[in-house]
């Protein structure tokens, strides 16, 4: 059980409730938090028990429909209570002259009791003796994991603690046994398999650009921070029946939940500045922001360059969630992300010397639901990730628009006997196209043998169910 401990609580409490997780308010920032505010964190944030002194919170606040306990310490039942302090001390207010039985008890000694009469002024001393001593050790641990598999999860910490990942999580999952790279990129190859061969997927919705510049080989990061996430889960095999059994890797990214008290930061420097936002708002909401934006105009004025940049390589890129506690009816997550990247370098191409211009867009949205329907645990997503690219150089104009919506639905419940039911649909719409203008000859930048306009469409639809039934064959085996 998890217990709060309000201002006034005395700490020696929390000896004789060893068996249980106990937290101070101040430990967590909320010391100035009036009660009412105080009950919304401490609910929000998973506490069963608030334990007070104040005597007056019943009558101050509507405890109507409160999922968190409230303990008023105090006085019960004609007696008076009172906890030490953290140097044995404590203080029992009674009247003048009255007789009174003073009891002290602590866990591992023998219970003190005497009966006296109050006189103001001398000070009782006790002494508590050592009850017997065990030499028993007891330890108990929870049974090792049974079932087998084959998910390695990481958490957002563990990506900038990788060496050589460069704080990217495609570069940290690069360092595992069974992934490849095929250049200095961020792309992951799976088992001998393509970089499209491995499905990247946020909260279940399908996102078909997760790399930040991109290149045929993946792009050379990854388009979502770490930070703006609460981990991920990659698998190389084994995959269950809802992802289909032609991928050679699937990364299952995990947007974070609602925040539990408000965070801001602000970063800047000569390359580049971001700040990011986190606030909870009533009981059962929160947001998120984050923004960064790229200048690289003051590196090259101190570096210089040896060639023509125009634009200079730069972009920026800002994402939003927000977290909502339906109460019985679920819980909602929705994320957005915005980026954009340009650059322009002069290059040479046989009597070609200009700009090669490069441009991209890229906007991701997604939503998940996840409740209980009929004792059947469901989840809905859907997602829409949209992709813009544009290179220029010369007569050379080639332009892609990109478009894939996706949307999963799951459910599952046990059955008797061990048993479970487990099923599910997913379907996703991919739209693209690529015109422009291309030379004749391969590198011809100039035209010289002439040009030609192009333009082609391509459209995808797969969609599927699948249902899938677990029941035990032998202990501990499915």
């Amino acid at each position: 059980m998890r217990i709060l401990f309000d201002n006034g609580t005395p700490r020696g409490v929390a000896v004789v409730l060893s068996d249980h997780t106990v937290e101070e308010a101040r430990s967590r920032g909320w010391d100035t938090l009036r009660n009412g505010e105080l009950l919304d964190a401490a609910e929000a944030a998973g506490f069963d028990v608030l334990l007070t002194t104040d005597r007056n919170i019943r009558y101050q606040q509507n405890l109507t429909g409160r999922k968190i306990a409230i303990v008023v310490l105090g006085r019960v039942d004609g007696r008076l209570v009172a906890v030490s302090d953290d140097e044995g001390k404590f203080q029992i207010v009674t009247p003048a002259g009255a007789r009174v039985t003073v009891r002290v008890s602590l866990p591992g000694f023998r219970a003190f009791e005497s009966t006296t009469d109050t006189r103001p002024g001398p000070t009782l001393d006790i002494v508590l003796q050592i009850a017997g001593v065990d030499e028993r050790v007891v330890v108990t641990a929870p049974p090792p994991e049974q079932n087998v598999t084959r998910w390695f999860e990481l958490e957002p910490v563990q990506i900038y603690r990788t060496a050589g990942a460069q704080a990217d999580l495609f570069r940290a999952i690069q360092t595992l046994p069974g992934v490849s790279t095929a250049d200095e990129g961020a792309g992951l190859f799976v088992r001998g398999g393509d970089v499209s061969e491995v499905l990247v997927s946020l909260d279940d919705a399908v996102m078909a650009h997760p790399y930040r510049h991109e290149t045929p080989t993946g792009g050379f990061r990854g388009a979502v921070d770490p930070f703006q996430l609460a981990g991920l889960a990659f698998s190389t095999g084994g995959f269950p029946a809802r992802h289909g059994n032609v991928l050679s890797g699937i990364l299952d990214l995990r947007g974070l939940e609602r925040p539990q008290i408000t965070e801001t930061t602000a970063t800047v420097g000569l390359a580049g500045a971001s700040a990011s936002l986190a606030a909870p708002f009533g009981a059962r909401g929160g947001i998120r922001g984050a923004l960064n934006r790229t200048f690289t105009s003051v590196l090259f004025a101190v570096n210089g360059s040896p060639r023509r940049f125009d634009p200079l390589p730069g972009g920026w890129d800002g994402s939003a969630g927000i977290a909502w506690n339906l109460g019985r009816a679920g819980r909602l997550k929705a994320f957005a992300l915005v980026q954009r990247d340009e650059v322009g370098v002069e290059i040479e191409q046989d009597a070609f010397v200009g700009l090669l211009a490069s441009s991209s867009r890229h906007r991701f949205v997604s939503a998940r639901w996840d409740g209980m329907r009929q004792r059947w645990t469901t989840s809905l997503s859907i997602g829409d990730d949209t992709y813009e690219r544009g290179t220029a150089a010369g007569i050379l104009d080639l332009r892609t628009d990109d478009r894939v919506r996706s949307w999963r639905v799951d459910a599952a419940r046990s059955g008797p006997w061990r048993s479970g039911w487990r099923v599910g649909a997913n379907g996703s719409t991919t739209d693209t196209v690529v015109r422009g203008v291309a030379p004749l000859r391969g590198g011809d930048l100039e035209g010289i043998s002439g040009r030609a306009p192009f333009e082609a469409h391509v459209h995808d639809g797969p969609n599927g169910f699948t249902v899938t039934l677990e029941l035990p064959v032998a202990p501990d085996v499915r």
